[in-house]
């Protein structure tokens, strides 16, 4: 599907409710529609909204940044990356990450920095939360699973029935106060599912600068998004 200069990859998908709309590179859009949506109404919606289309940042894809990457930011620090063949593994001295992998296949490479990033990060989450549990015995127990994978719409997910959390992956790559401020709103979901002002009460006595926090993550994320150099 054409429209314009864009090349349209049309994903129609049962259950979906409106449209959603990304920019893979700069003549390449996503877009997703219901299923029985028309295309001539897809159409009339991207000519009613072409200006903001045109000016949506490129999708970063970030597990292609883990391809025998040169440098890595691991919590908004670049470190340089050195690889050598042997039995695999990962180790930080200062400023440089080693990487030991048997064959250093691209694929091979990709999955083992993936695993030691959701690694890092959990490691890093489980300090913090035992720090607090340290300053406040009514605080909340840990989560029975965190887990830790790359998205593009959120920072973090809650399940409070099953007491789960879900981190954005990417969230290693920026400072520490942004990962601590999105696991404090998630841990808030356990109390209270929904944004509701009980639940902004508690999240704020836990985090009184979460509004700020809030918001320059955001400036983080999309700076680093468009690869700009963010200010720490």
């Amino acid at each position: 599907m054409k429209y314009g200069h864009y090349t349209i990859k049309l994903h129609r998908r049962k259950g979906q409710k409106r449209i959603t709309v990304r920019k893979l590179s700069e003549d390449t859009l996503k877009i997703s529609a219901p299923k029985r949506m028309p295309q001539r109404q897809i159409k009339t919606m991207l000519n009613q909204h072409l200006k903001t289309i045109d000016t949506l940042p490129l999708r970063l894809d970030f597990k292609g940044l883990l391809a025998r990457p040169e440098s890595l930011d691991i919590f908004g620090q670049p470190h340089e990356m050195m690889y050598q063949k042997g039995r695999k593994n990962i180790e930080i001295k200062a400023q440089k990450i080693i990487v030991t992998h048997p064959t250093l296949s691209r694929s091979g490479l990709q999955r083992t920095i993936y695993d030691f990033l959701k690694n890092q990060l959990i490691a890093f989450i489980k300090d913090y939360h035992h720090t607090l549990q340290a300053t406040n015995k009514n605080f909340y127990a840990l989560p029975t699973r965190l887990k830790a994978h790359y998205m593009h719409t959120r920072f973090g997910s809650a399940n409070h029935k099953e007491r789960t959390i879900n981190l954005n992956l990417a969230l290693i790559h920026y400072p520490k106060r942004f990962l601590k401020s999105v696991y404090l709103h998630e841990l808030t979901h356990f109390d209270h599912p929904n944004h509701s002002q009980a639940f902004y009460k508690t999240l704020k006595r836990l985090n009184p600068d979460y509004l700020e926090d809030k918001k320059a993550l955001e400036s983080y994320h999309l700076a680093f998004q468009n690869r700009d150099k963010p200010l720490a």
